[in-house]
């Protein structure tokens, strides 16, 4: 069984010129273990952080992180876990020519 639950919303709004969009956050559990969808926007790291304690989490217990892509709403927060492993599209890493040092 796979179960996944939003635990932090994301929000966007306007500026006078522009506008600001914020990523949902989400915790997928099932029994192969748990994955942290997406780490967020340094702007709501305290809310990532209090929606992990709700479902029983501290960071160190978060064993995957997967970045949908390297945007700072959707990837900020990622020195919370550096112990997880990371997953993230070749193109992303790409991309932000980080090059093929690694695996990915």
């Amino acid at each position: 069984m796979v179960r996944y639950q939003i635990i932090v919303k994301g929000n966007s709004f306007k500026l006078s010129n522009a506008f600001m969009g914020l990523a949902n956050l989400s915790l997928v559990e099932s029994s192969e273990g748990t994955i942290l969808f997406d780490t967020g926007h340094f702007s709501n790291r305290h809310a990532l952080l209090a929606g992990l304690e709700a479902k029983g989490y501290r960071p160190q217990d978060i064993p995957i992180v997967v970045l949908s892509h390297l945007h700072f709403d959707h990837s900020a927060n990622i020195d919370l876990f550096p112990q997880a492993h990371v997953i993230l599209a070749r193109s992303e890493w790409d991309y932000v020519g980080l090059g093929k040092q690694v695996d990915v």
